[in-house]
């Protein structure tokens, strides 16, 4: 997760650096009664397309600070344009991460934590999960339940009668 942080910091400043090499033309068109009238034309940055960053950072990755962008950043890169984002999305992968990579998970491998924070976000909130679902299929696999019962109710016997034999 470091690697990636302080690859993003070196691409931001690349891009700064470079803001004039990647701002292209922008039409603005109004849609009032399903007609495209053009209203202006604005200049933003391109994220995507022959003369945009993406195109700059998977084709010249070395011109980033002199130094080669990971094939990590760029898969995140790469998930970022694919999939639609905003800024609230961008918050929620933020605060995942934070939540992913706490103080006793300090020592997780990159490819482990990218791995625990992609399933993170983007699997549903626990509360709308069918937890008997994943129950049923783990003891289909051959897998034990956390209590054994009947094992549970032999030990809670030889407690009772050890407790009788006592008194």
């Amino acid at each position: 997760a470091d690697i990636v942080k302080n690859q993003l910091l070196q691409v931001k400043h690349f891009v700064r650096d470079n803001r004039s090499q990647f701002i292209v033309d922008c039409d603005e068109h109004d849609d009032e009664d399903d007609k495209k009238t053009l209203t202006r034309t604005v200049k933003r940055l391109a994220l995507v397309g022959e003369t945009s960053i993406a195109h700059t950072l998977f084709t010249q990755p070395e011109r980033v600070a002199g130094s080669n962008i990971s094939n990590q950043f760029l898969e995140l890169m790469d998930y970022m344009i694919a999939y639609r984002y905003s800024q609230s999305d961008t918050e929620r992968a933020g605060r995942n991460m934070t939540l992913s990579k706490t103080l006793m998970r300090s020592s997780l491998a990159d490819k482990t934590f990218a791995m625990l924070v992609w399933v993170s976000f983007n699997s549903p909130p626990a509360h709308q999960l069918d937890m008997s679902l994943f129950v049923r299929e783990w003891k289909v696999n051959g897998h034990k339940g956390a209590l054994h019962t009947q094992e549970w109710e032999d030990a809670e016997r030889r407690v009772l009668a050890r407790l009788r034999s006592v008194r």
